[in-house]
């Protein structure tokens, strides 16, 4: 099933960058949800074997990676995780790049404060004219 289920997702992922050349889609690396999936023959069939050694063979040899990687060729591009395709470098964050949170934080301090003291002072001039 894996496979299967692989080989659909990778068929998608290449038909779209066939059509776009834009990495649309992303296979993440971790199973969420595996469903087992077979091959269904009647009990005592004699092609079980055969089916067994070749699918074996196929997998072993190579050959069935093979014929999935031509099958599938245009989505080479777009296995790789995001942000690790051509042309996309990483940004390195600096203190700078903070200047605008550290703003807002600082407005928003002096603001507080200026309201504590507001009210502090109309506090303090409503206790002294009701004495």
């Amino acid at each position: 099933m894996r496979l299967c289920f692989s080989l659909s997702t990778v068929q998608v992922i290449s038909d779209d960058y066939g059509a776009t050349s834009q990495c649309n889609f992303y296979i993440a690396r971790e199973a969420i949800w595996v469903i087992p999936m077979a091959f269904v023959f009647p009990k005592k069939s004699r092609l079980i074997p055969e089916i067994n050694k070749w699918v074996g063979i196929l997998k072993e040899s190579g050959l069935l990676s093979y014929y999935v990687g031509q099958f599938t060729s245009n989505a080479t591009h777009c296995l790789v995780p995001p942000g690790k395709e051509n042309g996309v470098t990483t940004l390195v964050l600096s203190l700078t790049d903070f200047a605008g949170i550290f703003t807002v934080l600082g407005v928003g301090l002096v603001l507080s404060l200026v309201v504590f003291l507001l009210e502090k002072t109309v506090h303090s001039l409503n206790h002294k004219t009701n004495y």
